[in-house]
Formats: structure tokens, C-alpha cells, sequence
């Protein structure tokens, strides 16, 4: 697994601790780093987190995430309140904000996942889900899906939010840089502007500045439809799932060997995130 890879089983040369679950890893014991991230497990974390860590697909690096946060968490309780405690208590303990984000975030990276499958099957597509950008050194970031159509290249980064989603046209008229995107009330623009990163990784990959290139915020609901329509704020596509597989049909010129040649090199600079997040 490409995402494997980045493990390696060593044997401790100095005194240390497991970054999950905070407990001493002596001297010489046998334990696993990851060379990206530069984090050292324990061999108990690192057997339990083993089948997310493994597991491949749309959603797969953020359920890893989630599963670490989890065990961490866990941990952390049973050193407050020792072990018998912990397990009485684990009824009531429900997982802070940040670690049930990541699972919300998972849960939206495998619908919109299963519907882009669909349409690779039905149009002759290509998907990637849950690239690791290897190009970019020293980040422990993905990026949800990267999708090979006729009208270009799209680069989607999926989020999963709860209430009123919408934009507030403010500032100068007609001018979309004064947009702001608007989540229960609260600016989040900075999810639109987060793309830029995405964009740049995926064109140096790429190496052709010719090939259209589409940054796509796909809003997933949480509880309901929070979302609707498609507009274009800042170079991005803010639009829902359906909204994006209409974007995807649009009618273009790259295909054939231009196609394949592209489909390689993004195999090739994206791998699989598993477990490297």
C-alpha cells in the first residue's frame, strides 16, 4: 500500500513516546516511525489502526484520522481516570468537535466518492480518491478527489456542513472577489481559498499549462440539504454533488492520448493517502 510505505519498524535508539497514546517507548523497544510525518507509534496503536491505516478508497485518509483521534482520546482517558474508570465512563464520553468532524468529513468523502464512480463507469471518466500529494514535501495534507474529464481536470475538495450554506454578494457590485462564503452566519471563505494550494500541487503534477484545471468545493449536507445550485467565487466552483456531476458532463476537447498521458502522471504524483495523514 502506497500508503504503508511510509511506515518503517525500529528499534528505538533513545527514550521517547507514542505520539497517540502518550506512553513511554524505552530504549531499544521496538516501535514504527513514519519517515513523512515523522511520527513514532507504539506497536499496540500501530496494530489497532492497522486495517484503517490500509484501507483505500473516498474517505479513507479522514476515517484513519478519526479512528487516531479516537484511540488518542481513549488513551488520554484512561490516565485520568485509570482503566476501570474509563470503560465505565465510556457510555457518556462522546468524542470532542474536532475528532467527529473528521468523521462527518469521511462519511461525505464516500457519498460524493460513490457518486463520481458512477459517472467514470457511465462516461468513460477518471477518479482519483484520497491523494496524497507526494510532490508537495512536508505536508501531511490530501486531496479528496481529482476527477479527469472531457472540459478539463477538476480538483474537488469535499466538506460536510451543518446549516444555512449560501453567498453574501457584499462589497463592490458585480466584483466576485468581495464574496464571502457564508456557513450558519460565520465567514468561511477561507474554504474557497484553501483551493489555491490544491490547484498549484495538481498543475506542477501535470506539467501542461495548457490543460484546464477547475478547483471545485463541493458542499455536502450534514442532516439536510444545506446547498443548492452552483456559483463561482475566486476561480472556485462552490456546488453540491449533482451540481458537480453536471459540471463534469460538459462537453470538451481532452481525451485520447492527451487523456492517458495525464491519467499517469496524476497516478504517478498522487498515491493513495492511507494511513499518511
Amino acid at each position: 500500500m502506497a500508503g504503508a510505505m511510509t511506515w518503517k519498524t525500529l528499534h528505538a535508539s533513545y527514550a521517547s513516546h507514542c505520539s497517540i497514546c502518550r506512553k513511554d517507548v524505552l530504549q531499544g523497544a521496538e516501535a514504527f516511525w513514519n519517515t513523512e510525518s515523522r511520527e513514532l507509534q507504539c506497536v499496540k496503536c500501530h496494530t489497532e489502526l492497522a486495517a484503517f491505516r490500509e484501507a483505500e478508497g473516498a474517505g479513507a485518509g479522514a476515517r484513519y484520522e478519526y479512528e487516531r483521534r479516537m484511540l488518542s482520546e481513549k488513551a488520554q482517558r484512561e490516565r485520568k481516570w485509570g482503566r476501570a474508570l474509563s470503560f465505565l465512563a465510556l457510555p457518556w464520553q462522546s468524542p470532542s468537535f474536532n475528532t467527529r468532524a473528521w468523521l462527518q468529513g469521511s462519511r461525505g468523502e464516500v457519498q460524493l466518492g460513490a457518486l463520481l464512480d458512477v459517472w467514470s463507469k457511465r462516461h468513460a471518466g477518471t477518479v482519483l480518491h484520497d491523494c496524497r500529494a507526494s510532490n508537495r514535501p512536508g505536508a501531511r495534507t490530501n486531496i479528496d478527489h481529482i476527477a479527469i474529464a472531457p472540459s478539463g481536470v477538476y480538483v474537488i475538495d469535499t466538506k460536510t456542513l451543518a446549516g444555512m450554506v449560501r453567498v453574501h454578494r457584499g462589497g463592490i457590485p458585480f466584483f466576485r472577489e468581495s464574496w464571502k462564503l457564508m456557513v450558519r452566519g460565520v465567514d468561511r471563505t477561507k474554504l474557497v481559498d484553501a483551493m489555491g494550494w490544491q490547484v498549484e500541487t495538481v498543475r506542477r503534477a501535470i506539467g501542461d499549462t495548457t490543460v484546464e484545471i477547475h478547483p471545485v468545493l463541493c458542499i455536502m449536507p450534514k442532516y439536510a440539504a444545506t446547498w443548492k445550485g452552483t456559483v463561482k467565487m475566486r476561480g472556485v466552483i462552490v456546488t453540491d454533488a449533482h451540481g458537480l456531476i453536471r459540471q463534469l458532463r460538459r462537453r470538451g476537447t481532452l481525451q485520447g492520448v492527451a487523456k492517458d498521458a495525464i491519467e499517469r502522471r496524476l497516478h504517478s504524483a498522487f498515491p493513495p493517502a492511507n494511513g499518511s495523514l
